[in-house]
């Protein structure tokens, strides 16, 4: 015998499948930008704070020493500046 307690067939309030579907929806959604900003800035940050930026200009201020832009004190100041590991990279 089948008795209908007002929950259908499942034996549960169907007026909570329609939030509880739009919170499992939305979770989703999130966990989808959470992981995709999560490896984007994996990826930027590797890029930005290795050691591209320091050989790109060291190899930029090579460049002007050579082309005779830069004097060798100032060359070898900024090299210097550029080769230092006290300050934390920006």
């Amino acid at each position: 015998m089948w008795y209908d307690y007002g929950y259908g067939w499942g034996g549960h309030p169907h007026f909570l499948h329609g939030p509880f579907s739009i919170i499992g929806i939305l979770l989703l959604i999130a966990l989808i930008v959470f992981l995709v900003r999560f490896f984007a800035k994996g990826k930027h940050r590797h890029q930005c704070h290795g050691h591209t930026h320091k050989s790109e200009a060291l190899s930029l201020l090579e460049t002007r020493y050579v082309q005779g832009d830069i004097d060798r004190e100032e060359f070898l100041k900024k090299k210097a500046d550029l080769l230092d590991k006290t300050f934390p990279p920006a």
